[in-house]
């Protein structure tokens, strides 16, 4: 609960600074280049009291070390290679409140404009309200 959290905060504060490494391994393949990246923990610190920041903070800590020993000009073997005709997907749709979030949070208008801001975004036809169905709401 809300106590759990505050202890693990506080106690993360006493910890030490967690340290962690950037990687990149980059290959080349019939004329196309491939990038793996990475951050390997070096020393967790603060974070054995909040384990759950290391997927957001991008720290991977499964990382097989065999990636160490490849070096610059080494030919590694193409195991296998598949070709997938995809498409990028649109991000998902913000409900009303997500984006008066992010209009707050990046300084678009004060709390008293906030309800004339959206109306005017929908007038204008750059969003629309729709129900939880995904149906038009109102005028649309």
């Amino acid at each position: 609960g809300l106590y759990t959290a505050v202890v693990r905060h506080f106690i993360a504060t006493l910890l030490p600074t967690a340290t962690a490494e950037q990687s990149c391994l980059a290959a080349e393949a019939s004329d196309e280049r491939f990038e793996l990246r990475w951050h390997r923990v070096i020393e967790r610190g603060w974070l054995h009291a909040l384990p759950h920041r290391t997927e957001g903070l991008g720290l991977v800590e499964g990382i097989p070390l065999s990636f160490d020993a490849v070096k610059q000009g080494d030919e590694l073997p193409l195991v296998a290679s598949e070709l997938v005709d995809a498409w990028t997907q649109p991000p998902t749709e913000l409900t009303e409140a997500q984006l008066i979030e992010a209009m707050d949070r990046n300084g678009i208008g004060t709390d008293a404009s906030m309800a004339t801001h959206v109306s005017t975004i929908c007038e204008r036809g750059y969003a629309c309200v729709v129900d939880a169905d995904g149906h038009l709401l109102g005028d649309g």
